[in-house]
């Protein structure tokens, strides 16, 4: 298998090819030593009892970052707020039950309706128009 190499991309994989080139001889010794379900019960054992720290590289320190609100970040909690304090109101006992309150409300205009309806029978009625223009052959 060609590798090929991303610098921007490139994934951290160096300690799963150690892994495997370590352990990769050992399963294959194993496999062709012992055969059905012996090699595989002593390919587990192997596996739950290598040890590969020594061949690993230390892990880099953590460098946790700290959170910056923003702009956005705000809007979100806003919103979950006031979700979370209307689906709460919303119970029998609530403060909105009963009322006309709601969350949100899309509000339909006979004007946007025409203007849908004029659409579809305009892109419908082209489409009719150009099956009647095509010559039989």
């Amino acid at each position: 298998m060609e590798q090929k190499s991303y610098p921007k991309y490139r994934l951290p994989l160096d300690a799963i090819m150690i892994v495997g080139s370590e352990l990769f001889p050992r399963i294959q010794e194993l496999q062709s030593s012992l055969s059905g379900p012996t090699a595989n019960t002593a390919i587990v054992d192997l596996l739950r009892s290598a040890s590969l720290e020594h061949h690993l590289p230390k892990p880099p320190p953590l460098n946790p970052r700290r959170f910056a609100w923003s702009d956005a970040s705000i809007v979100w909690l806003t919103s979950l707020i006031w979700g979370e304090i209307y689906i709460r109101g919303m119970t029998p006992l609530g403060i909105w039950n009963s009322t006309a309150v709601r969350l949100f409300y899309v509000k339909h205009t006979q004007a946007q309706q025409r203007q849908i309806t004029e659409t579809v029978s305009n892109v419908v009625g082209g489409l009719l128009g150009l099956i009647w223009i095509i010559p039989e052959a």
